[in-house]
């Protein structure tokens, strides 16, 4: 399986986890076809890979092996928009466990076992450095958010949600205001929050009455755009994480540096590194607790490619992701 974006593998960005910003010549974007700007260069970029052959750039450190057991529908989500729905949620500080767990209770408990690894670790030290490493250990890293809210329920967003569902929160809104899309996030245990019926402000006063007047620990916002930036902002608390994965192409940003201080903001953006995620998302693949594929709604063959993005971008037949088959 190949994540969207080729990569060498070797240069600083890949060895850093950046895969997606690799400098490699040929490490280019699948589907973004320019004479500069995203492509850098000139370089004419790399076209689609909806066909039943793709010639994959830099293949031995591109490519991923998928496992016996785990479906192609699967893979497609891996190298794409589940790599970034996880990216998005971690971005944020939400934790989510990546092995099979059934009961939610068991889901929190496995959202922690990093930090009781980390401590075991400690206690094997003298009784200085481990005092040291458990106080360093508290600063460092804030507490996992407990409400979190989502904004924007297409695909990626969604998968956001099924992700998130894992991680034993104690609030989780769906934000989006086509009802199909809402009804969905409701079935994958997400509060809806009907934009077009409440508003912004109903939104973000929807947040604040379930979190004493705070607002949410974290907001993923999944759209790209002014207006929804700025509903995932105003729904925070002060020292919030806002997290955006939605490709924004205005000029500037819907709040103001004034602003961002005086909430404590931590903010994080940017494309997902899907190469580097993909391995790390193998084990929640073959978990037989989680399937990502509940979201495509339709399943076309490449022949009916035009009438499945027509469908989809006229929201039409119900249509929340499409699926094309290149050998039907």
């Amino acid at each position: 399986m190949s994540p969207f974006t080729a990569c060498c593998g070797e240069c600083f960005f890949c060895t850093s986890g950046a895969t997606c910003r690799c400098s490699h010549v040929a490490a280019k974007l699948f589907g973004w076809v320019s004479e500069g700007g995203e492509c850098g260069g000139g370089c004419g970029g790399l076209h689609g890979s909806q066909a039943q052959y793709v010639r994959v750039p830099l293949a031995e450190s591109t490519l991923v092996r998928l496992p016996a057991g785990v479906s192609d529908e699967v893979g497609i989500l891996l190298g794409d928009i589940l790599s970034t729905a996880y990216f998005c949620a971690e971005s944020a500080g939400v934790r989510v466990p990546l092995q099979a767990c059934s009961p939610q209770s068991a889901c929190a408990r496995t959202a922690v076992e990093p930090a009781q690894k980390q401590q075991a670790s400690a206690e094997q030290k003298e009784p200085a450095q481990k005092a040291h490493a458990a106080a360093a250990q508290e600063e460092q890293a804030p507490a996992a958010p407990r409400a979190v809210v989502v904004v924007g329920c297409g695909p990626v967003g969604l998968l956001a949600v099924l992700l998130a569902k894992r991680a034993g929160l104690a609030h989780l809104w769906a934000v989006d205001a086509v009802p199909e899309r809402l009804a969905m996030a409701a079935k994958l245990g997400a509060t809806p929050l009907d934009v077009a019926a409440l508003g912004a402000d109903g939104v973000v006063a929807e947040v604040r009455a379930a979190t004493g007047g705070r607002g949410a620990d974290a907001a993923l916002e999944l759209v790209g755009g002014g207006s929804p930036l700025r509903l995932a902002f105003d729904a925070l608390r002060p020292g919030g994480a806002l997290s955006s994965i939605g490709v924004n192409t205005d000029a500037t940003l819907p709040f103001g540096p004034s602003e961002t201080y005086d909430k404590n903001l931590r903010f994080s953006c940017g494309r997902c590194p899907a190469r580097a995620m993909m391995p790390r998302l193998l084990p929640l693949a073959q978990a037989g607790d989680f399937d990502p594929t509940c979201i495509i709604t339709h399943r076309l063959p490449l022949s009916q490619g035009v009438h499945g993005y027509d469908i989809f971008s006229r929201r039409a037949d119900g249509c929340i992701k499409v699926v094309l088959d290149p050998w039907a």
